[in-house]
């Protein structure tokens, strides 16, 4: 397929693009006003380059305002972004190293997003790699970036990666190829599943302070986008960044969540 059309519009987001650039808006509003309430609370954040941020990948009703926290200093920082990796696990097929998408374009329903071929080339002798639409095919995890990433920047590409069974610092060689200047790296990840709202604190809570003191590696339970963290902290250290931890709530934060069964969710920032 030369696109890659949208799977989950109209479940994990709205299908309608007037009412879906109207959701996404809303969400970045009002994760712009709270980083305002923050930063005249606590003093302002010092002048940085955004290299990196890690999000959630849930349905917008329930994850929406933390990944909102994030991209909405990406919307800060488009002019220099003109590149986005997005990796994310894989949570249907089951294959070895990280897929990469056949398809040049990425649909969702705010458009079409052009796949960086140049950068698939040069990925392509890596034994690491696996080329399959079918991987992507319903995959949520990259999808759900799409409508924030194309509200917030102005022209860009996309390389999509999703994590399958994959030697750690086979991850971190790939990704370390493609972050350069002009490039975005967003990790998709949400944190613990199906706890009750008091574990649920309490583990995300652990796992985050596991994350700031970079003591890894967390695993799939701590973190369903694990490996995606684990590469991304290993090289936050590496090059001497700052990671910075934007918002943690979980499910059952919302209006119509429950406390049964939750799903952790938290948002980063990683600093130049």
């Amino acid at each position: 397929m030369s696109v890659r059309m949208s799977a989950v519009a109209g479940r994990f987001y709205s299908a309608d693009v007037a009412q879906l650039r109207h959701q996404v808006q809303r969400l970045l509003f009002a994760a712009k006003q709270r980083d305002a309430a923050v930063q005249v609370r606590d003093g302002q954040r010092s002048p940085a380059k955004l290299r990196a941020i890690v999000v959630p990948h849930a349905a917008y009703a329930f994850s929406g305002e933390v990944a909102a926290q994030a991209y909405q200093l990406v919307a800060s920082h488009a002019s220099d972004i003109k590149r986005v990796v997005v990796i994310g696990p894989s949570h249907r097929p089951t294959f070895i190293g990280c897929a990469l998408p056949q398809a040049r374009h990425f649909n969702s329903p705010l458009g079409d997003i052009p796949i960086d071929q140049a950068a698939k080339e040069s990925l392509n002798p890596l034994r690491e790699l696996v080329f399959s639409d079918e991987a992507h095919r319903e995959e949520h995890s990259l999808e759900v970036q799409l409508p924030f990433l194309q509200l917030t920047l102005n022209e860009f590409t996309l390389l999509p990666m999703l994590i399958g069974r994959a030697d750690p610092a086979k991850v971190i060689t790939l990704l370390e190829s493609v972050w350069q200047d002009d490039t975005l790296l967003v990790v998709s990840s949400d944190l613990s599943h199906y706890l009750n709202y008091d574990d649920a604190v309490k583990t995300d809570l652990a796992t985050c302070r596991q994350i700031e003191s970079m003591a890894l590696p967390l695993t799939t339970q701590q973190a369903c986008g694990a490996e995606g963290i684990n590469a991304l902290v290993a090289l936050t250290q590496r090059r001497d960044y700052t990671l910075e931890r934007i918002l943690l709530r979980n499910s059952g934060d919302v209006p119509t969540g429950h406390h049964e069964r939750v799903v952790g969710y938290a948002s980063y920032a990683v600093w130049q």
